[in-house]
């Protein structure tokens, strides 16, 4: 049942994604092309339809819990969390903290290594897409 339950919820997201993308406005020039910004969104989604589509049929195996599903619960509870207050925290200081409380969650308790990471890849990625290629991330 629980197997169902996930299917079931993984096509839902899939489906959803699917909806979300219809949503994204196109440029008046961009609307012609094949391939434009809806393209890989509408190909991530139906991927995930197609693949839970295709394990309906099959029987799970019977796993054991393993002792690393606690920190993968919390993974993504904490890419839940950066989606949900991106709006909030901007894409380079919200993926400053999603670094650092992931590489905590997974292990990680060197303090130099965990500010180096966590403000040198938001830096990078700042400085290489909005001073360097001169692109705004509307967030």
């Amino acid at each position: 049942m629980i197997y169902r339950s996930i299917l079931a919820l993984l096509f839902a997201i899939g489906a959803g994604y699917v909806l979300l993308t219809s949503q994204i406005a196109l440029d008046p020039w961009s609307e012609i092309d094949a391939i434009n910004s809806r393209t890989l969104p509408y190909l991530y989604g139906t991927a995930l339809m197609l693949c839970v589509f295709s394990l309906v049929w099959q029987k799970p195996n019977i796993v054991a819990v393993s002792r690393r599903l606690l920190p993968l619960a919390l993974v993504c509870l904490v890419i839940i969390t950066f989606v949900i207050f991106l709006p909030y925290t901007g894409l380079w200081r919200g993926l400053g903290g999603l670094l650092m409380l992931n590489m905590l969650i997974m292990g990680e308790r060197r303090i130099p290594i965990l500010l180096i990471i966590s403000l040198s890849v938001p830096f990078v990625g700042w400085a290489l897409v909005e001073q360097l290629l001169e692109m705004v991330i509307p967030l």
